[in-house]
Formats: structure tokens, sequence, C-alpha cells
């Protein structure tokens, strides 16, 4: 299959130079100046995230800025699934109960949801992304009002925080919640949550901004937690299977069929993910997605 580029245009500069000096017997040494040519590339969000992976071992580096194996619970499988892999399935992360009862609130309400501002790419035949979401906010609707869905977003970050501990994350404190839903033909492009990490950054705390909405830059994103509240048909004639891509040298890809209550992990800086198109059987897609800075 071929991957999916983000319309995302990010521009990447190189230089080229060339020097030059001709050497006169009778008039002396004549230099040349050096002349520096700049070279401006167009490059997708896609393309760069590989460029570095390549050059810098950005998925690694994801996976050491983020997972300290000093620090995790001893044998955390969470710890070594992530440093591994990069990403973890964790079927039963919250009760189906809760799940669905949200996913009753989730269907009351989301006509109200805005619709993404991403552009199309120009070079698809379909939209990059085409669900409609919501940020969710502890003291805000939908979840003042919606108590079966707010039941669901408190499971959702104790389970970011239970995962946190047994890996060992480090993590400055920032969070953000989306409720994203899919209907026939949805669909998200194959994109990555934040850059490859490298250096660490610990002097730009964010630890009191607990709830922002996509307001602070994607680059703080450490772990990325899908909650599904809603099944599909295991035989996946349902479409709408969470794809992730597994980092090089590994390469190849996983899919995840949503289940009511299970949660996908991984690391927002190395893993390459989309959502694959739904197929017209009815089914809607709910999920809750937490991003832990």
């Amino acid at each position: 299959m071929a991957a999916s580029i983000p319309p995302h245009e990010l521009r990447a500069s190189s230089s080229s130079s060339s020097s030059s000096s001709s050497f006169g017997e009778l008039e002396g040494e004549e230099d040349v100046e050096d002349v520096v040519e700049e070279v401006v590339e167009d490059m997708s969000e896609t393309e760069l995230c590989l460029l570095l992976d390549e050059q810098a071992g950005g998925a690694l580096l994801a996976c050491r800025s983020v997972i300290r194996m000093d620090r995790a619970s001893t044998s955390s499988p969470a710890a070594t699934s992530l440093l591994e892999h990069g990403f973890l399935v964790v079927d039963g992360a919250v009760s189906s109960l809760i799940a669905k009862a949200a996913l009753d609130d989730v269907l009351e309400i989301d006509d109200t949801f805005t619709a993404p501002t991403l552009a199309s790419d120009d070079s698809q035949e379909t939209p990059y992304r085409t669900d409609v979401h919501a940020w969710l906010h502890r003291e805000k609707p939908p979840l003042t009002d919606r108590p079966a869905l707010a039941r669901a977003y408190e499971a959702l970050h104790r389970l970011g925080d239970d995962i946190a501990r047994d890996a060992g994350a480090r993590l400055r404190g920032g969070r953000e919640v989306q409720l994203a839903v899919y209907r026939t033909s949805g669909r998200y492009a194959r994109h990555r949550d934040a850059l490859p990490l490298g250096a660490d950054d610990d002097d730009d705390d964010d630890s009191n901004n607990n709830e922002n909405d996509g307001n602070l830059t994607t680059q703080r994103r450490r772990l990325t937690i899908v909650l599904y509240l809603s099944s599909a048909s295991p035989d996946g004639k349902d479409g709408g299977a969470l794809r992730l891509y597994r980092p090089s040298p590994a390469n190849g890809y996983e899919d995840v069929i949503p289940s009511a209550g299970c949660a996908v992990v991984f690391l927002s800086g190395a893993i390459d993910h989309e959502v694959l198109s739904l197929e017209d059987t009815g089914y809607v897609r709910a999920a809750l997605t937490l991003w832990m800075h």
C-alpha cells in the first residue's frame, strides 16, 4: 500500500558551494571568493520524519528520550514493548461498559463537533482527514454535562498515569485530550504526532498546562494513548483500523481493529500511523486520544 503524504509543507534548506581561483604567472595570484548558493526544497512532514530517522536514528532517539529503563517497573511489558517496537496494544485497558456508555453520550452530541481545518492534498482523490473532533477539558462541556463521557475521560487519564509509571517515562505534565468520530469513508492519512525527539528540553516546562487544546507545539508530545469507545467487526469489514508503521529497521505495519475499552499506546515521535477508511456498514468509530508531554 502506497503511503499517503500529509499536505503540510515544510521548507528544508541545504547549501552547495563552489570555489575557483586563477593563478597568473605574471600578474600574481587572483582569488575568487567562494560563492554559496542556497537551495530550498519543499519537503512534506512525512519525508522530513523519514529523513531524520535515517540520518539521526529519530525513532531510537525518541525511545531513549522518553523511556528510562532504570525508572521502569521490573520486567515492565510497557517499557519493553515501547522500547522494542515503539507501540503497545492494551486489551481491556478500560471497562467496555464505561466505553460503550461514553459512546452513547458521544452519538448524541457529535453533530456539534468541529471538522478538521487541515487542507486537502491536491494529489489525493480524498481529503487527508475526514473526521469530526472536540478538545476535551475537565471543567468545560461536554464533560460537565455528560457523566458517562467524563468517566471515560478520567479512566483514560488514569491509564496514562499507570503506563507512564510502569514504563519509567520521563514526562513534564502537560496533556491534551481529543475526541474524534469517523463515519462512512472517514479516514486519517499517514502522519506522525510529533517530530522525532533527540535532545532533552527539561527546562521547557509545561507542567502547569495540564489541559490544553493543541495550542502547545506538538513537538512536546511524548506518548500518544488512543482509547476506543466503539467496536468494529473483528473481521475488518467495517474498516477504520489503526495502522501502525514499525520504525526502521523493522519496517512493515500492524493493523489494530477498534474494540471498546482497548487502548493503543505509542511514542509520538517515532510511530507513523493512519486511520484506514471506514466502509459503508453503518459503523461509527469513536475514540479518545491523550497526548502526554
